[in-house]
């Protein structure tokens, strides 16, 4: 089949909540690439569908830059047939640089 193009793709990632994004980016590499675009968050924000999110910024040991990361939903794994494991992860976010302080922002 034909692939679908950017514009509709960003147009469909813009309506889920950025909590799935993890999980959508498994979907292909393109679906990983604009989750991480600048475009997305620009359609979402004109669809009015920017979400509170949780950020999370560290200074490991052995790396000189800070790096930021987003609460994110893990997704399900399944332990048997009455049990899964869901809950949440820290991502590590692309769009925010590492000289950036963010006090507040929509994604």
């Amino acid at each position: 089949g034909l692939p679908l193009p950017d514009e509709l793709v960003l147009s469909c990632l813009a309506r889920a909540s950025r909590l799935h994004y993890p999980i959508l980016t498994l979907v292909s590499k393109t679906f990983g690439s604009l989750t991480a675009s600048p475009e997305l968050y620009q359609i979402r924000s004109l669809l009015n569908r920017t979400e509170k999110c949780l950020y999370v910024c560290l200074q490991f040991p052995t790396e000189p830059n800070l790096r930021w990361f987003t609460l994110c939903r893990k997704p399900d794994k399944t332990v048997n047939k009455t049990e899964s494991l869901s809950g949440n992860i820290l991502v590590p976010d692309s769009q925010l640089s590492s000289h950036r302080i963010v006090q507040s922002r929509s994604c």
